[in-house]
C-alpha cells in the first residue's frame, strides 16, 4: 500500500482567466475476496462496486501497488504451492509477475518496507517476519520478530513517514499492537478494537496522509473503520459483502484532485435575449492524469441547470433566472474502469450593478 498517488486538478475559468477550482480526494477504500469462488468486489465509493474473477477457491487475496503507478491491484498467494500471482491491473485475467516466496503455512503481508513507492511481500512465520524489498524468488532483506503465535498480522505506514510496518491483532483479547520500525521490539502503540473474530484492515480512510485501523466483522457482514489507532467508536460503519469474504483495503479509485484556495467563484453574467435572463459563459476545465494512462470520462452538471455535457473541457451557460445573483454547485465526476470519483464547486453567477 505505497503512499504515491496520481493527481487530477479541476480548473474553472471564464474567457481567458483562469482560476483555482475544487478538489476530488482519493481515500483508500476496501474490497472483500470471495475465497470459495475466486471473486473480488472492490468498493469503489457507496455502495457501488466492482467485482471481478481472479485466483482460484483457498487463495488468499493480496493487495498492493506491485508496479509503482499509485494504484494498489490484486495479487493472490497460494498455500498449496507456496506461488504468489499478482496482476497490475483489477479485472479478470492471467498474472503479471509470478515467483515462488515464503513456505506452506507463512501468511503474507504486503507493504512499502523501504518507502520508494513501490510494494513487495513478506510472511509471518509463528511470530517472526521475513521481509523482502523485490518482488520475486529471493532471499529475505531481513527479519525480526513481533507478536506471538495466533496473533493476526497486518501492515500500515502507522506513523506517515512513507514506510509500512507491521501490527498485530490478537483475536483472543481484542487488543491491536503497532511497530513503527522493522525490528525486534516491544509495540509503540496498544489498544483495544473490536471484538474477537473481527477482521482487521488497515487503510488513510480520510485521505489525511494517516494510515488507520478498521475491522470487518462477519457476524454483521459490516465494517467499522476508525480515523484514529485508538480504543475509539467507528467515524464510519457500512454494511458490505458476505460473512465468509476477506476483507481487503487500498487505493483503487486512481484518482486524486489538489485542493484549491477557495471552492467558491464569481462570474458576471450578460443578458441573452434568445434565453431571456441573464447568463455566464463559464469554461469547466478537468486536468487528469491516469495511471498508465487507462481511459476516463469527464462529466459535468449544475444542481440549477442539470447535465452540462461531458469531455475534460466544457463551455457551460449559468443562469440567473433573471435575479441578481445565482448559486451554482457544480458536480464533475471522473469515471475509469476501476471507479468513479467525484466532487463539486459553488458557482455564483451575478447581474453587474452597471
Amino acid at each position: 500500500m505505497s503512499r504515491i498517488r496520481a493527481s487530477v486538478a479541476l480548473l474553472v475559468s471564464v474567457a481567458l482567466l483562469a482560476m483555482a477550482g475544487s478538489a476530488f480526494a482519493s481515500e483508500e477504500q476496501v474490497g472483500l475476496f470471495d475465497p470459495a469462488s475466486g471473486r473480488w468486489h472492490l468498493r469503489t465509493g457507496g455502495e457501488d462496486a466492482t467485482s471481478f474473477f481472479y485466483g482460484i477457491p483457498g487463495d488468499v487475496p493480496l493487495f498492493g501497488d506491485w508496479d509503482c503507478d499509485g494504484v494498489d491491484t490484486v495479487g493472490m498467494y497460494r498455500p498449496s504451492s507456496g506461488f504468489v500471482y499478482v496482476r497490475n491491473s483489477n479485472d479478470f485475467g492471467v498474472a503479471d509477475l509470478e515467483f515462488f516466496f515464503g513456505i506452506p503455512g507463512d501468511v503474507p503481508l504486503v507493504g512499502d518496507w523501504d518507502g520508494d513507492g513501490c510494494d513487495t511481500l513478506a510472511v509471518y512465520r509463528s511470530g517472526e517476519v521475513f521481509v523482502s524489498d523485490t518482488l520475486g524468488t529471493v532471499v529475505a532483506d531481513s527479519s525480526f520478530f513481533f507478536g506471538i503465535p495466533g496473533d493476526r498480522p497486518f501492515t500500515a505506514d502507522f506513523d506517515g513517514d512513507t514506510k509500512t510496518t507491521v501490527g498485530v491483532y490478537r483475536e483472543s483479547s481484542g487488543f491491536v499492537y503497532l511497530r513503527n520500525d522493522l525490528v525486534t521490539g516491544v509495540a509503540e502503540q496498544e489498544f483495544f478494537y473490536g471484538v474477537p473474530s473481527d477482521r482487521i484492515v488497515a487503510g488513510d480512510w480520510d485521505d489525511d496522509g494517516d494510515q488507520t485501523v478498521g475491522i470487518f466483522r462477519p457476524s454483521l457482514v459490516r465494517f467499522f473503520l476508525s480515523n484514529t489507532n485508538a480504543t475509539v467508536l467507528a467515524d464510519e460503519e457500512f454494511d458490505f459483502g458476505a460473512s465468509a469474504w476477506l476483507p481487503v483495503a487500498g487505493e483503487f479509485t486512481t484518482l486524486e484532485i489538489s485542493t484549491p484556495p477557495t471552492d467558491i467563484l464569481s462570474f458576471p453574467a450578460a443578458f441573452d435575449a434568445g434565453a431571456g435572463d441573464f447568463v455566464a459563459e463559464v469554461l469547466l476545465e478537468a486536468a487528469v492524469d491516469v495511471p498508465g494512462g487507462a481511459p476516463f470520462t469527464v462529466s459535468w452538471q449544475s444542481d440549477r441547470e442539470g447535465p452540462l455535457g461531458t469531455g475534460a473541457t466544457i463551455t457551460a451557460s449559468l443562469s440567473t433566472d433573471l435575479a441578481d445573483t445565482a448559486s451554482h454547485v457544480i458536480t464533475a465526476t471522473v469515471t475509469t474502469a476501476s471507479g468513479a470519483v467525484a466532487d463539486t464547486i459553488r458557482v455564483i453567477v451575478f447581474v453587474p450593478s452597471n
